[in-house]
């Protein structure tokens, strides 16, 4: 396991501040933060030397655009107040260009970051780059802003064109579509929309009515959800129409799901409450973000919406241009016919000489001849005669 050359300073944090090696488990995700001040890269660091700071991150960007390394990739940065997301991550702190609401990081941090994200994908196979999947950000495991209102917004950006600098290609947006459904006392027409306005085809259930199971599915990738029984527990992951989640006849007080391409968005309504927050987590242990709905209130209805999945352009092959294959397949003659002579036509199938098999042989040829030289000489000697 390597580190970015692209980091210009060594700043290691306390040693009490980070964990040596990852528990055995290997880096599946850049995981994006702000340092919510106005820092170079190097007092970052500086604040990860404090002893009993209990806080680290792997790389800090400066606001100037500057990179410095704090923790090696190999080690357990202590940044997503998450245990299992730190084992798996590899993380940046983002200084801001000025304090408060948006949180606004200048455009040299920005192309830094970006060029810091793409270094660490390639190294690490996180290739292509998915927003909300193997490229994430401190909110997504912890109820916290952070990496701020602008750094989210930028998200796709970031996303497009670190995957740019990763394979040289521009990329395209392709539409994620659901089709998910709930049961109640029967199982109700799946929808695909996302609007809790539109009764239709905007979410799933019949406000009023419990929600006992769920099932779902995408048009690109896999869906892995779970249910929590009101009053029970968490009932085992299920994958797409394997099977559904719930249990027929007892109702649903939480909920969550997530998808190995996209980042999905979804919300629960309640009896008690109404509609809830829209979350992105996968987390029963995260209150905040990691699952959708309050435990103890019954959900009667459920939204989900996905972003949609950037991915690389295929160029087209043109028209007049040989494929690869064909292209192998061409066969050059030896000697190019000379422009005075046309090229020799294949003779039609009905005027093609005899295969061999019904051509003489060598030995009849021979034996023909001698037969025409011993007729020739008789006539010879007949005459003379």
């Amino acid at each position: 396991m390597s580190n970015s050359s692209l980091s210009g300073e060594w700043i290691p944090a306390y040693q009490g501040n980070f964990t040596v090696g990852r528990g055995g488990k290997a880096i599946r995700a850049i995981t994006v933060h702000h340092m919510a001040a106005r820092w170079t890269a190097r007092r970052c660091g500086e604040s990860f030397q404090q002893i009993e700071r209990d806080a680290s991150s792997h790389y800090g960007i400066g606001f100037e655009g500057e990179i410095a390394q704090y923790v090696d990739e190999k080690d357990t940065a202590w940044t997503n107040g998450n245990w299992d997301s730190n084992l798996e991550s590899v993380t940046i702190e983002c200084a801001n260009s000025a304090s408060g609401v948006p949180w606004p990081v200048s455009d040299a941090s920005l192309q830094s970051l970006i060029a810091l994200i793409a270094d660490i994908a390639r190294r690490n196979g996180l290739v292509p780059l998915v927003k909300g999947v193997n490229l994430t950000w401190h909110g997504m495991f912890e109820a916290t802003a952070c990496p701020g209102a602008y750094l989210l917004s930028k998200m796709d950006e970031i996303v497009k064109e670190a995957n740019r600098l990763l394979t040289g290609e521009e990329t395209e947006r392709i539409p994620v579509t659901l089709s998910y459904g709930v049961c109640t006392d029967r199982w109700l027409p799946e929808v695909s929309g996302a609007s809790i306005g539109d009764d239709e085809n905007g979410y799933a259930g019949i406000l009023g009515q419990p929600v006992t199971a769920v099932i779902a599915s995408a048009s690109r990738g896999s869906l892995f959800y779970q249910t929590h029984l009101l009053g029970g527990e968490w009932l085992p992951e299920v994958m797409d129409r394997e099977d559904f989640a719930g249990m027929l006849g007892r109702s649903v007080d939480g909920f969550m799901i997530r998808s190995d391409e996209t980042l999905l968005h979804y919300r629960v309504h309640t009896l008690e409450d109404g509609w809830l927050p829209e979350v992105t987590g996968y987390d029963p242990g995260d209150g905040e973000n990691g699952f959708a709905g309050i435990l103890g209130h019954t959900v009667d209805g459920l939204l989900i919406r996905a972003d949609d999945i950037l991915t690389q352009k295929v160029s087209p092959v043109a028209e007049d241009s040989p494929t690869e294959k064909e292209a192998s397949e061409e066969k050059v003659p030896a000697t190019p016919p000379s422009e005075a002579e046309p090229p020799v036509e294949a003779k039609p199938p009905e005027e093609a000489e005899s295969p061999l098999e019904e051509r003489k042989g060598a030995t009849e040829l021979l034996r023909d001849l001698l037969l025409r030289a011993l007729r020739a000489l008789a006539r010879f000697f007949s005459r003379n005669d």
